[in-house]
């Protein structure tokens, strides 16, 4: 059930979303594009991936049961291995001043490909 990528290289893109057709529909785009990537379905195991492997581009959903979006972003980038990834934050709400001074990029749902294009 869970989406894969396609691309036999190692992943470059982290997708977090605890709502299951969310994950498939960014891995669908991403394996349009060619590009690799890995999910997580909560902030929790987001963290905990982040602290064993490093990616170029987080795409972390806003609201999420648990640890959420903003928080399980600002404790990735405080370990070794994604202080340097540029996060974007997905919502279907509004851009906030909460994402904007976590420096944080936005893209708001439902996403397309062209949408999440302008990342890449």
């Amino acid at each position: 059930n869970k989406i894969h990528s396609i691309s036999k290289e190692l992943p470059t893109v982290l997708v977090v979303d605890d709502v299951s057709i969310n994950l498939r529909v960014l891995g669908n785009i991403l394996n349009s594009m060619g590009i690799s990537f890995d999910t997580s379905s909560s902030g929790e195991d987001a963290v905990v991936k982040c602290k064993y492997y490093s990616y170029k581009i987080i795409f972390m959903d806003y609201f999420m049961k648990g640890i959420g979006g903003i928080k399980a972003s600002h404790i990735i980038k405080s370990g070794k291995m994604n202080k340097n990834s540029k996060i974007i934050i997905l919502t279907a709400n509004e851009y906030t001043d909460e994402i904007r001074e976590g420096g944080f990029g936005f893209l708001q749902k439902p996403v397309t490909r062209e949408s999440l294009g302008v990342w890449f």
